[in-house]
């Protein structure tokens, strides 16, 4: 985090008013607190995407298990009547 009282010091220092100077400083500690909202909504869109990836994947599995399992039903059908002849 940004010590914003020493950054606020030092402008005095090199010769700013106050209040110009801790308006500074808010301004850097805002854009800094930004930036840290930023990459946590980064990461949060970066779990997400992985979580949604990985219920694709598993619905994706169930759709070829359901489909595979009517096609084996259907040739077993056809089976059972070829045989009956």
């Amino acid at each position: 985090m940004i010590d914003t009282l020493a950054i606020a010091h030092a402008l005095v220092d090199a010769g700013l008013e106050q209040r110009p100077a801790e308006a500074i400083a808010r301004a850097i500690r805002n854009g800094q607190g930004d930036t840290a909202s930023k990459d946590f909504v980064r990461a949060e869109i970066g779990k997400l995407r992985a979580d949604m990836t990985q219920q694709n994947n598993t619905l994706l599995r169930w759709i070829m298990g359901l489909g595979l399992g009517a096609i084996a039903g259907v040739l077993a059908q056809l089976v059972f009547q070829i045989l009956q002849q």
